[in-house]
């Protein structure tokens, strides 16, 4: 049996051997952690998504009809990368259908339109008012001249255990689109069946990252990993294995 400081010992290890830059933020229903650069601000990619989401509880528990209302999607709103609408005829669609899929797709479509429809500027204060370690610059896909979006594995970490523990309308959402991930490369990659994983991954070039809670009855444990790497077989490599030590917590 693997003791939870084993397992810290074993991700201390991996993570001292890593050529690239890698943040760490774990935390158990022990109240025991690991930690390893937890304040730094990192690039984000699709992370950011879990921080937009979270503004979208904040404004959703005042008036959850929101979640109903409908926002048309014209073609000037189509993005590429990650998605599926672009690819569906639908053109109006339910808030909450766009959060589930910004969420489980990481849909950068949806993304863009929830950011115009509660505004970038107002997602901006409150992330700024509510997180020192995350910074919304841009939307998804806008990337000429402008500053990108960053996120810290600690910020991270504290809106999950929100999205778990708090019962509402949005984190429903979340959490059963985590549930349904589509991309499961990484932390809950070579997980075992009878341990629950609710996960949302962010890759861009050069970065490498992932948020997954891991849960088998009254047992749970989140982990936050972000890096920036100079091969990615070797960060992936990395992030698979620290979801791997951390089902260790649950044999």
């Amino acid at each position: 049996m693997n003791t939870f400081n084993d397992i810290e010992e074993q991700i201390l290890f991996i993570t001292n051997q890593f050529s690239g830059h890698v943040s760490v933020d774990i935390e158990s229903d022990s109240e025991l952690s690991i930690e390893v650069n937890t304040k730094k601000m990192m690039r984000s990619a699709s992370l950011i998504k879990l921080p937009i989401a979270a503004y979208i509880d904040s404004v959703i528990s005042e008036n959850s009809a929101l979640l109903d209302e409908e926002i048309f999607i014209s073609n000037d709103n189509m993005v590429g990368g990650a998605g599926v609408i672009r690819f569906l005829s639908p053109k109006c669609w339910k808030i909450s259908d766009l959060l589930f899929l910004m969420i489980e797709q990481s849909d950068n479509t949806a993304t863009n339109c929830l950011l115009n429809y509660f505004g970038l500027s107002n997602i901006q204060k409150w992330i700024s008012d509510n997180y020192s370690g995350i910074s919304l610059n841009r939307k998804m896909m806008q990337y000429n001249g402008v500053k990108d979006n960053f996120t810290n594995v600690a910020d991270i970490l504290g809106i999950l255990k929100q999205f778990k523990s708090r019962s509402t309308p949005v984190n429903s959402i979340v959490m059963r689109a985590m549930r349904h991930q589509v991309n499961r490369s990484k932390l809950v990659a070579v997980i075992q069946p009878h341990i629950e994983t609710y996960n949302k991954s962010g890759e861009n070039e050069g970065v490498e990252n992932d948020a997954a809670i891991f849960v088998q009855k009254d047992k749970w444990v989140i982990v936050v990993v972000q890096t920036e790497y100079y091969e990615q077989s070797e960060s992936i490599k990395l992030i698979r294995t620290i979801g791997n030590e951390v089902s260790k917590y649950f044999l």
